[in-house]
């Protein structure tokens, strides 16, 4: 048995239990429940993207990707806008 295995198996109940919780997150039915939140998301980003003018695609998508993850885990809508 590997140590990692051990240590999982070994940890306390409160410990397996909130991974258990967390891991319910990340089943197929949960991560395509959150296609409705991350399309709302993308959408508000393409509407500013066909606005024109220039943009840092770097900084864009990283906050993109912000704002995926704060709406998904978080249920927040923060709408990051750089200057």
């Amino acid at each position: 048995m590997r140590a990692l295995e051990r240590e999982c198996l070994n940890a306390p109940p409160a410990h397996r239990l909130g991974r258990a919780r967390r891991g319910q997150a990340f089943t197929g039915e949960a991560v395509r429940s959150y296609a409705g939140l991350i399309d709302g998301v993308v959408q508000r980003y393409f509407a500013r993207w066909d606005a024109g003018g220039e943009f840092q695609a770097y900084h864009v998508c990283k906050d993109l990707a912000f704002d995926v993850a704060a709406c998904v885990l978080l249920g927040m809508q923060l709408d990051v806008r750089r200057p």
